[in-house]
């Protein structure tokens, strides 16, 4: 990866001593297509060299993207290949979760076809919709009382998760055979069935491997959304109540997510508090990169500097706790808050 090197020299802090039992824990999102902002969001913790590589010495980190490293639009692998390459190459106590956003999922769903090795949508296929650690939960998108229902319905938060990743993984997978509905109510609920339609309109159900018609039945499966189209003060006004007793059952006391930019340039943290007041959401979404909105009042491009780290700790009884987590945007650059001692 050496075509990265000197990309944000100067910004590397100093590295601190691996405390055993603590895990920093940095998350960013929404890159869209900017290496140079995955790579300074990156760089500003020192854990990553001017080269772009994991730096030696770096313990106990895990990076966690929540989605749209791409634009959906004009897909640039650059992007992906980087941030899969870091997760291929963590050191042993380190890691990296990829989670897939709107922009992977709706660029599966315009494209078809078998993914051949190390292309855009064979790297997308290998992305996870949710990850968690300790009692913080990552995602693109705001947490939903269905989407949680469905973790609940697993009897634990470990089982609920790997089955929804992989659940997720093979509706990547086969979204390139035109199964493109299953994908689409991962996104907005609903039932999605493996039918498409012929040239004539006509439904047809067809084969996962070959593409061909079958002439068989296809169960419908239901499957539950990440996402809703109606606006998150509206849901958590007539759902909050309840998405929080689903959280508060399920452990999770801070959920980190992108997907809506913030209109200052600087992390939502707390946000729709009167309707959660238990529950902590971060809204990572500060508009790092250089992707060129059409949407009147968002900025055309990005300032590059947002990401989050939540530094936890393990007790003696194996419970992790948070006791800060750092901010840092264009507006305060580092702003740190702690939990607990």
């Amino acid at each position: 990866m050496g075509e990265l090197a000197d990309i944000s020299s100067g910004i590397t802090g100093e590295r601190k001593e691996s405390v055993p039992g603590k895990i920093e824990i940095i998350t960013i999102t929404d890159t869209h297509n900017d290496l140079e902002a995955i790579i300074r969001n990156l760089r500003i913790y020192d854990i990553i060299d001017e080269k772009g590589e994991w730096k030696e010495g770096t313990q106990n980190v895990q990076i966690v993207h929540t989605g749209d490293v791409v634009n959906k639009k004009d897909p640039d692998k650059k992007n992906l290949e980087y941030i899969f390459h870091l997760k291929a190459t963590a050191p042993e106590s380190c890691s990296v979760e990829v989670l897939a956003g709107n922009h992977e999922m709706d660029y599966l769903m315009s494209t078809s076809g078998e993914a051949e090795e190390g292309s855009e949508r064979k790297l997308i296929e290998n992305m996870s919709l949710l990850s968690v650690s300790g009692p913080v939960m990552f995602l693109h998108g705001y947490p939903t009382r269905k989407l949680l229902r469905w973790i609940l319905s697993y009897g634990s938060l470990e089982e609920g998760i790997n089955e929804i990743n992989k659940q997720f993984s093979e509706a990547l997978q086969e979204s390139g055979w035109g199964y493109n509905e299953k994908l689409k109510h991962f996104l907005f609920g609903d039932s999605g069935d493996k039918k498409s339609r012929d040239n004539k309109g006509e439904k047809k159900n067809v084969s996962e491997k070959t593409g061909e018609n079958t002439g068989e039945k296809i169960k419908k499966v239901k499957i539950k959304p990440l996402f809703r189209k109606t606006l998150p003060l509206d849901y958590y006004q007539s759902h909050g109540k309840e998405v929080e007793n689903l959280l508060s059952k399920l452990g999770i006391e801070i959920v980190v997510h992108g997907h809506q930019r913030t209109p200052m340039g600087a992390q939502a943290v707390g946000e729709f508090k009167e309707f959660l007041p238990n529950t902590t959401l971060i809204n990572n979404d500060v508009a790092v990169s250089e992707f060129k909105s059409t949407k009147p009042g968002e900025p055309v491009a990005g300032n590059k500097w947002g990401s989050t780290k939540i530094t936890m700790k393990s007790g003696e009884n194996g419970k992790s706790t948070v006791q800060e987590m750092t901010f840092i945007n264009k507006n305060t650059y580092q702003d740190t808050q702690k939990l607990s001692d």
